[in-house]
């Protein structure tokens, strides 16, 4: 399941139409770069088509950690905490994604308490389901990260609600597709 459609359950209509007219479309070609670790990124995403690689650099070299689909949110951490990427993030494939400038949120977050309260609900849901994720794929013992599949069970008071986001989602592709 599309971890963002977590995110997109919490937000109203209203929400999601201030996310499109505030946001603007962004194509990237098959390897240019989305995010860059350790450099500070301007805006908040959400990936509506294609497919993206999340790449972690180390003492011990690049790794690759995920690959990202239609729906993801891309930069919340950055976006929460202030701090620079902890990953650089590129196009597997050419993908179309919504770029919210980080400025113009926060402005909509502070103006707006009921936009910021399902915004934030919507961030801590979609936050605990990745940490969660990430937890079930270290082997308890050794410390090591698996690549075994992970149940992709939604929270229970999601559930009936996933319909709506899925939907949400759906019109944010048509319309950014519509743009040119």
């Amino acid at each position: 399941m599309q971890k963002s459609l977590f995110f997109l359950c919490e937000m109203t209509d209203a929400d999601i139409q201030w996310l499109m007219y505030s946001g603007r479309r962004l194509q990237l070609n098959e390897a240019e770069v989305l995010v860059e670790q350790g450099v500070h990124a301007d805006a908040l995403y959400i990936l509506l088509t294609g497919m993206l690689s999340v790449w972690l650099e180390g003492p011990s070299g690049k790794r690759e950690v995920t690959r990202l689909t239609s729906g993801e949110v891309i930069g919340e951490i950055s976006f929460i905490d202030s701090r620079p990427p902890s990953a650089t993030v590129t196009a597997v494939v050419p993908s179309l994604l919504l770029a919210i400038p980080k400025d113009l949120l926060t402005k909509k977050i502070s103006a707006d308490e009921g936009f910021g309260l399902r915004f934030y609900r919507a961030m801590a849901y979609f936050l605990s389901d990745r940490l969660r994720t990430t937890m079930s794929r270290i082997d308890s013992f050794t410390g090591t990260v698996t690549t075994s599949a992970i149940p992709d069970e939604p929270p229970p008071n999601i559930i009936a609600r996933l319909p709506i986001a899925q939907n949400r989602l759906a019109r944010m592709i048509r319309q950014l597709q519509a743009i040119r």
